[in-house]
Formats: structure tokens, C-alpha cells, sequence
């Protein structure tokens, strides 16, 4: 879960970094699994980078609905409510 957390924050610098479409919005997409350690330092990282708006990824897919809704209790409270979210699956 870490490396694939290192990963999708590396694409997110990387796709930061060339783009280059004022009327495209850039989403980063919040990583971690189930572990909240990680959601909370995987959306730090985001948040530093600057995206137009945080998509919760990795939900939905098959963990009971309480962990879902766990999860997202503690991620969304780390994502700026300035900016739009939403959860992928």
C-alpha cells in the first residue's frame, strides 16, 4: 500500500509539472488503503503540490461499507473545503 501511495504521488508531481490546459481542471487522487497514517500523509503531500481539486481513490472496491465510510470521516477532514473531492469507485 506505501509503494503504490509513493507511486500515485509521484504521478501526481509529474503530471502537475507538464500541465499546461487552463480549462482543464487537475485532480490528485488520495491513496493509503485503509490505513489512516497514510491517507492523512498521502493528502498532505497533495495538498503541497496544489491541485485544483482531490479525488479519494482506492474505496469502493470491496472492503465493508463501514471502512469505507471510516475512511473517508478521516480523509475528508485533511482535504481543503475549498477546493472540489470526490470518491472514485
Amino acid at each position: 500500500v506505501l509503494d503504490a501511495m509513493n507511486r500515485s504521488i509521484r504521478w501526481a508531481e509529474r503530471c502537475k509539472a507538464v500541465a499546461t490546459r487552463a480549462d482543464q481542471a487537475l485532480f490528485a487522487i488520495v491513496q493509503g488503503g485503509l490505513d489512516m497514517e497514510l491517507r492523512t500523509q498521502c493528502a498532505e503531500k497533495l495538498i503541497d503540490i496544489e491541485f485544483d481539486g482531490y479525488a479519494i481513490g482506492g474505496l469502493s472496491v470491496g472492503e465493508p461499507p463501514v471502512e469505507m465510510y471510516r475512511v473517508l470521516d478521516g480523509t475528508c477532514p485533511v482535504l481543503p473545503e475549498s477546493k472540489p473531492r470526490y470518491l472514485m469507485g
